[in-house]
């Protein structure tokens, strides 16, 4: 059972930092959609960045406007005619858990005359989605495309991508002693990149492995360390995913006082930002609790069954509520 979905922004991400947080993302598109793809591009310049990809990035990652990041793609990759930008849309297809588009969009990418860049980069992310419909020897497959073409690259980034990848699906496997291997690897790569990525993805598999062995206080203890890295370079939705897997973790340790406190800070923050993942996972949290205290949780349980359903992909969420369904009160 992993618990949680797999985290693409490594993959987007152009180096790590926290980019400054105001409304320019707003005025961005505003110029976008008044006057044209030529003036949203001025727009960008004239906020002082000067990456276009890195800013659609920031935009769903940061602000969580994926549904403006992904007609900012869509505009840009045909003003500039790259295909980078049609890989950013298909990242954020994902990170919506459209993943009928976000798949078909990585293997037109595949398919296509893409630099090798960017079919390791689809490959990466083809790989993720296919571990989570568990179809692990097609996910296998993809990992193995993604470390070829990476280290035909010569990108130890691209291979810590890949090792990362490898990793995950390991664990998914229940082989954790290769998971740790493929963690290993990983960061050695990473060792070796001028700006290194943060520890946060290395941390959030350590902390899966041992949520799987039940092992909750290492799994809260790798969850924090996971939690602070991703809020450190301003990818605050994954900080609150880990945020809500430590709330999960206490609950089941039998402290439900600590655990309820985190879980209402989540609960008004994912409502806030519009972090409809993680506030049904977090939902599961608070199900567990009211089960235990001997409340009726029969609301709470449709809405989170309900969403499971909707989504076109097997949620990991759908294995993590029969768990905590199942699992016993302290």
């Amino acid at each position: 059972m992993l618990l949680t979905v797999i985290t693409l922004s490594l993959l987007c991400q152009v180096e790590p930092g926290i980019p400054e947080r105001t409304d320019k993302y707003t005025r961005v598109m505003k110029a976008l959609r008044e006057r044209g793809s030529a003036a949203g591009e001025e727009a960008v310049y004239a906020e002082g960045e000067d990456n276009l990809y890195q800013f659609g990035y920031d935009m769903a990652t940061i602000e969580g406007r994926l549904d403006d990041a992904i007609e900012y793609f869509v505009r840009m990759a045909r003003h500039k005619d790259d295909l980078v930008y049609y890989f950013g849309k298909a990242w954020v297809h994902w990170q919506k858990q459209e993943v009928g588009y976000a798949k078909s969009d990585a293997i037109k990418l595949i398919n296509s005359d893409a630099s090798d860049l960017i079919k390791a980069r689809s490959y990466y992310l083809l790989g993720n989605i296919q571990m989570q419909n568990n179809e692990i020897d097609d996910a296998i497959e993809s990992a193995q495309e993604t470390e070829r073409l990476y280290r035909h690259l010569g990108k130890n980034g691209g291979l810590y991508l890949a090792y990362i990848l490898k990793a995950a699906i390991e664990i998914k496997r229940g082989e954790f002693e290769e998971g740790k291997a493929a963690i290993d690897e990983a960061e050695s790569y990473n060792s070796k990149i001028k700006l290194p990525y943060p520890k946060a993805r290395s941390h959030e598999l350590y902390a899966e492995i041992y949520f799987q062995k039940h092992n909750y206080e290492q799994a809260i203890h790798y969850s924090n360390l996971s939690k602070d890295s991703y809020f450190r370079n301003g990818q605050d939705q994954d900080a609150w995913g880990m945020t809500t897997r430590i709330g999960l973790c206490y609950a089941l340790l039998g402290e439900y006082e600590r655990a309820h406190t985190i879980s209402l800070e989540v609960d008004a923050v994912a409502k806030g930002k519009k972090f409809d993942r993680i506030r049904i996972y977090n939902y599961i949290t608070i199900m567990y609790l009211d089960r235990c205290k001997g409340y009726d949780y029969s609301v709470r349980r449709k809405e989170v069954t309900n969403w499971i359903k909707h989504q076109k992909t097997k949620s990991p969420l759908k294995g993590l509520l029969g768990f905590v369904e199942k699992a016993g009160c302290k």
